[in-house]
């Protein structure tokens, strides 16, 4: 079952070329839009016919009417990531950001941010070294381990019930609660603050709300480490040569949560669903002529988190393919067209396995600096829920929802034995204890021991938000 994409307005007419522009090109001429219905449920032929018809890089038309360039050949793609004095990730190059409202639809995904992701030369270098070196700081056995934890909590909320929905229960929580575990932040605001990043990543009415609400928890959680550092990445980020500055933590770590989800919970939800709906691949694994590493490479070529990266933006006049790119014109990266290109796989149906020179992780500079986390995350995950619920199988409809970037699991609901939980106790809440999920036991409090605390006495920063 499918989920047709929501409408975007567009505009009346097609957009002019801006003063001065060639009407050539991406301009003076008719575009495929990549968001027609029709164009988001069948994007495989849709980049075949574009190869046909344009080469390795064609003109397309993307929500709220704006016209960019499709990289469809593999190696395009590269030389596009690869070559930033040719395009850009600064998105103030874009000869059309005039349209860029706040309330464009695009706004969120290629407004400038003080982010690495719109950084070149020496500030990407500053902001990537930070980023870099602070999430190299967490032991990777270390990390495994509270996946582990957090998985089994998981799953104990709803190993009872012998159902669950795995996209909504398990895929779109664990990478969300992993990546809270390394920021630190305390289970009380946890639950709130995945919700609003959902939220906000939805593009629903209140995620401007929500995004207010996530940033003012990240800058305050900032502003704690400051005082009181922890083993924890805002923590190693202030800690850190590059000496960014607060904006910059909190955007930085807004940016890690929201890949967490967008990401990694897709990669997450699609490892489980070919798992348990791909015999071949089941029979690999269980019998050992396939790891599991291997089979999310597989997953990777096949169907990359995000099937168009935007964005980059041509700092002059250049080729590409057989295109001319004119200066300041936006270029989408097709990591699942480059994929797919017939140059670096003349035959589809030959497996890919042990080749990881799939695009899904971008590259170049800009390359995905937590690729290795995204990986134990949908690794350690898929590892758990297969020993804990072994007989797991598909009773329903699975069900996706087409957009022009990604096509997400939304919703993969299993059955299995019913099973008790792993602990019946609930964990002492502590910052670094994961968030609880499912139904929690009620515990009766002791009676005090110590004095009351006076009134005058500060509460937490994280509890002071909370009762706002």
């Amino acid at each position: 079952m499918t989920t047709s994409p929501p409408e975007h307005p567009q505009p009346a007419v097609a957009a002019a070329p801006p003063p001065g522009c060639p009407a050539h090109g991406l301009y003076g001429q008719d575009l495929q839009q990549l968001h027609a219905p029709k164009a988001v449920e069948n994007t495989r032929q849709l980049y075949e016919d574009l190869r046909a018809t344009h080469g390795a890089v064609a003109p397309v038309e993307i929500p709220g009417g704006v016209r960019a360039w499709l990289v469809l050949g593999h190696r395009e793609n590269l030389e596009v990531l690869r070559t930033p004095s040719r395009f850009s990730a600064d998105s103030r190059l874009w000869r059309d950001s005039k349209v860029l409202s706040p309330e464009h639809p695009l706004a969120p995904l290629i407004a400038w941010q003080p982010l690495v992701n719109f950084a070149e030369g020496d500030d990407q270098r500053r902001l990537r070294g930070a980023v870099n070196d602070s999430l190299a700081r967490f032991n990777s056995i270390g990390i495994r381990r509270r996946i582990q934890k957090i998985a089994n909590t998981l799953i104990d909320g709803f190993c009872r019930d012998g159902h669950a929905d795995l996209v909504a229960q398990y895929a779109q929580q664990l990478p969300m609660l992993t990546m809270m575990r390394l920021l630190g932040v305390p289970e009380g605001v946890a639950p709130k603050l995945i919700a609003a990043c959902q939220d906000l990543i939805a593009g629903t009415a209140t995620a401007a709300a929500s995004n207010q609400f996530v940033m003012q928890v990240l800058q305050e959680l900032v502003a704690s480490r400051k005082d009181q550092p922890g083993d924890d990445l805002p923590s190693f980020l202030l800690q850190h040569e590059s000496q960014l500055t607060d904006t910059e933590v909190a955007e930085h770590l807004r940016h890690t949560l929201v890949a967490a989800h967008t990401t990694t919970s897709v990669l997450l939800a699609d490892t489980i669903e070919i798992y348990l709906t791909d015999s071949k691949t089941r029979a690999q694994l269980s019998g050992g002529t396939r790891t599991l590493e291997e089979s999310v490479d597989h997953i990777l070529w096949e169907r990359p988190p995000l099937a168009v990266l935007p964005a980059r933006y041509a700092t002059g006049p250049t080729t590409l393919g057989e295109q001319t790119i004119e200066e300041g014109d936006m270029v989408l990266m097709g990591l699942a067209a480059g994929n797919a290109d017939p140059h670096v796989r003349p035959d589809p149906t030959v497996s890919m396995l042990g080749n990881r020179s799939h695009l899904a992780f971008s590259g170049g500079g800009h390359e995905c600096p937590g690729q290795n986390i995204g990986r134990a995350i949908v690794e350690t995950a898929c590892d758990v829920l297969l020993t804990r619920l072994p007989d797991v199988q598909v009773t329903g409809e699975t069900q996706r929802v087409f957009t022009w970037m990604a096509h997400p699991l939304v919703s993969l609901p299993v059955e299995f034995t019913s099973k008790a939980p792993q602990s019946l106790v609930t964990p002492a809440v502590t910052p670094s204890s994961p968030p609880p999920s499912g139904p929690q036991p009620q515990m009766v409090p002791p009676p005090p021991t110590a004095p009351p605390v006076p009134v005058a006495a500060r509460a937490p920063w994280w509890r002071r938000l909370w009762r706002r």
